[in-house]
């Protein structure tokens, strides 16, 4: 069905996974179900449900080098999740299957939506900004997660804020840099600017 506020990702072998996302019609219905989509065949494959994310969007997807798709953030049913709740698909089985990862609660970034991320290698995924559940407060912060510890462990990045507060942006990674981009900038109480 077509949806909004999914996210997806690519794996090695090509197949795209999308996960979660809200109906596009306006009623804020959000999706549990998550799919493969088959570049080759041109056909969707529906994804096992055990241990599976729930109704999710706003979310992220990030693929790991070890074909792992790593899953956390945004909201279900109107409530932002924990980023200490982080999901991740091992698609280098015949049948992908679920199971959720162990994170350290010692340092937690607040929950959000919306919010840029990109795999940066040895196991770290970077996220900056974000907003939260209405979409009314920016985030300017930037943290790593850092999946190569067990429990996974997130780690403030600093000099991430000076990007300042946004969301609905994106971030890509090559050659040992992060480009970040678009996105929308609350401003002031009477618009916004989209960079």
């Amino acid at each position: 069905m077509r949806r909004i506020y999914h996210a997806s990702a690519t794996a090695p072998s090509g197949v795209v996974y999308i996960i979660g996302g809200q109906k596009a019609d306006g009623s804020g219905i959000g999706f549990s179900d998550h799919y493969a989509f088959n570049p080759r065949t041109l056909t969707f494959s529906l994804l096992p449900s055990e241990n599976a994310p729930p109704e999710i969007y706003g979310h992220a997807s990030v693929m790991s080098v070890d074909g792992k798709l790593i899953v956390f953030g945004g909201a279900s049913k109107y409530s932002l999740l924990p980023l200490s709740a982080v999901w991740a698909l091992d698609t280098s089985r015949d049948v992908p299957y679920w199971s959720q990862m162990q994170v350290s609660a010692d340092s937690l970034p607040s929950p959000r939506r919306g919010f840029a991320a990109t795999s940066i290698g040895q196991g770290k995924i970077l996220i900056q900004g974000g907003s939260d559940a209405n979409m009314q407060n920016n985030l300017d912060d930037g943290w790593i997660l850092d999946t190569s510890q067990s429990p996974a462990v997130w780690i403030p990045v600093e000099q991430l804020s000076q990007i300042g507060p946004r969301r609905d942006h994106y971030a890509a990674y090559s050659n040992g840099f992060v480009v970040f981009g678009f996105g929308e900038k609350i401003c002031d109480f009477y618009g916004s600017t989209h960079t």
